[in-house]
């Protein structure tokens, strides 16, 4: 399956989750939960096709790395930095995970994680 097989949105925050939809535009399913993707604002598909989603609540910068259908496989934390209302997550052709912290003037930019 491509990456742009499916489509996948960010549900509002206060869903706690992230939605998927076929290209139809047809409801798949949600992968995450509260205490989990607590307050999902960024996401992206990893070539692999994993699903990274990234959460600030709590002013730490969490990453929730999915499987396509939606199985947690790993989490990561970045804890040298405490941010606050972070926006979007992209990971860079190098592999490095990138977001911005609205309310610190951050830009955070971390070493490849896993991601293939």
């Amino acid at each position: 399956m491509s990456k742009a097989a499916e489509l996948v949105d960010v549900g509002t925050p206060d869903g706690h989750c992230v939605i998927v939809f076929s290209e139809e535009g047809h409801y798949l399913r949600k992968i995450g939960c509260d205490g989990v993707t607590n307050f999902p604002n960024g996401i992206d598909i990893s070539d692999a096709g994993d699903v990274l989603v990234g959460d600030s609540h709590g002013n730490r910068f969490h990453v929730v790395v999915f499987s396509r259908e939606g199985s947690l496989l790993s989490e990561f934390e970045c804890p040298y930095v405490k941010v606050s209302r972070c926006c979007g997550l992209k990971i860079t052709s190098e592999g490095y995970v990138v977001t911005l912290a609205k309310n610190n003037h951050h830009v955070l930019v971390l070493n490849t994680l896993y991601i293939v």
